[in-house]
């Protein structure tokens, strides 16, 4: 049976929008396919407190979002915090727990449980010291727990003198940190969604 030229362009139609699907896909899109994406609302930076000797939790229902440090372990670092909202309803935070602790200085990346978003982090002493995060579980109005869409790891900053802050809409899941106050910093944020 011969094919009809109008067969033969539907065919090179399908082809290059199943081509051009893939190509954003592969290309890093940031857009949203979720329609449930939970939005940050309210956020805001704590008061800096000193790193050597450090434990700070995000308050009741807020995720952290950013993270700033000046100086070496005894300068400030503070953190910044927001709730999250989706479809109307507030996202809370369930099952928190912290992290064994882990040296600071040596590269480990730490990312938060499976169903996890960071909420905490403790440090103590300088580079060599222990770092431990607290995670909790983002729950929706309905009792649901919300999906993680797990991002990149950022760029990497230099720890004396950083700011960060995840993309809009984004939690913080992740950090690694290797050497001194001069070393060097990543992070890694996802979104949430039902």
């Amino acid at each position: 049976m011969k094919k009809s030229p109008n067969n033969k362009n539907r065919n090179w139609k399908d082809k290059l929008i199943t081509t051009s699907i893939f190509a954003v896909l592969i290309s890093g899109w940031s857009g949203s396919i979720f329609a449930d994406e939970a939005k940050v609302n309210n956020s805001h930076w704590s008061q800096g407190e000193k790193e050597s000797y450090s434990e700070f939790s995000c308050p009741t229902d807020n995720f952290m979002v950013g993270r700033a440090h000046s100086g070496d372990e005894n300068g400030n670092t503070s953190y910044k915090c927001g709730n999250l909202v989706q479809n109307g309803g507030t996202i809370t935070s369930k099952n928190k727990q912290w992290s064994s602790s882990i040296k600071e200085s040596d590269a480990t990346a730490y990312r938060c449980p499976q169903e996890k978003v960071m909420i905490g982090r403790k440090h103590t002493g300088d580079e060599n010291g222990t770092t431990s995060y607290e995670c909790g579980t983002p729950i929706n109005k309905n009792g649901e727990i919300l999906s993680i869409i797990i991002g990149n790891w950022s760029d990497a900053v230099k720890e004396s003198s950083s700011k960060f802050e995840c993309p809009d809409n984004s939690v913080m899941i992740g950090r690694r940190h290797a050497g001194d106050e001069n070393g060097r910093t990543e992070y890694l944020c996802g979104k949430l969604a039902n």
